[in-house]
């Protein structure tokens, strides 16, 4: 269990001390599109906000995600290029880092 712990931390902090590279544009359509955008790198988050029919995607050092019902609001990332799509994938890194500390849970318990 203590691994398991070790582990999710460490995978935060490695997560949080490296800059990123985002997606950056203004009236952009909410499928993505790459002819529509370019790239900015030394970001913290990647965002995308959404006002209506208005689509933005940005590069952030700051980002409170905040959403109404109807998707409207700012949606937060940190990964590269992560907000491309419809669905922000923030937390993918988590996904990836699971199964490695279940794995260390299971064979501490041995």
């Amino acid at each position: 269990m203590r691994v398991a712990l070790l582990l999710l931390v460490l995978g935060a902090s490695m997560l949080t001390a490296e800059a990123i590279s985002c997606y950056t544009c203004f009236l952009c359509s909410e499928t993505f599109k790459s002819s529509e955008v370019s790239t900015s790198t030394g970001c913290t988050y990647c965002g995308k906000s959404k006002a209506l029919s208005v689509i933005s995607r940005q590069c952030l050092s700051v980002c409170t995600q905040a959403t109404d019902s109807d998707g409207n609001g700012q949606h937060c990332c940190q990964g590269d290029l992560c907000n491309s799509g419809e669905r922000l994938r923030g937390l993918s890194w988590l996904l990836l880092l699971l199964p490695a500390a279940s794995l260390a849970a299971i064979s501490c318990r041995q």
